[in-house]
């Protein structure tokens, strides 16, 4: 159930834990930009995703955890209610399949643009991700329908 999936949510540790890895993601973007040599640009926008990717976790981590912190007991179970509702599960599980649909389009897109444009490896990276995306969703049809 998608229920299941939120149990950490209201807990402190996991928002800890996030900070944490944001604030060592972060680290490693910024040192490794420092350290890199100045003709190396791909590495660099690694480096930029890194820190980006890094400071985004932990200022989401540090949000959540003042508004875990000021927030009443009754606020956090009204919270938890509403996250749990019928019709917002229904809703979120709409929005991923919209999601689903969309990303195999968008990544059968990319590799006939990088296979046209010449990027043999990022169309073939792309092409993987299809391959992938499709073997997950036998994988995740055949355990959900087992279940059911």
């Amino acid at each position: 159930m998608l229920c299941k999936m939120y149990k950490g949510y209201q807990k402190k540790s996991f928002w800890a834990l996030l900070l944490f890895a944001g604030l060592v993601f972060l680290a490693f973007g910024i040192v490794s930009y420092l350290l890199l040599p100045e003709d190396s640009v791909c590495l660099a926008t690694l480096s930029g995703f890194s820190a980006g990717l890094g400071g985004a976790l932990a200022a989401a981590a540090v949000i959540r955890l003042i508004w875990l912190q000021i927030s009443t007991p009754e606020q956090l179970k009204l919270e938890e209610i509403k996250r749990n509702d019928e019709r917002n599960i229904q809703i979120f599980r709409r929005a991923m399949l919209i999601v689903g649909y969309l990303s195999f389009f968008l990544l059968a897109a990319m590799s006939l643009t990088f296979s046209m444009l010449g990027y043999a490896v990022a169309g073939w990276i792309a092409i993987g991700g299809l391959y992938l995306e499709c073997i997950v969703f036998v994988l995740a049809h055949a355990v959900i329908s087992r279940k059911m």
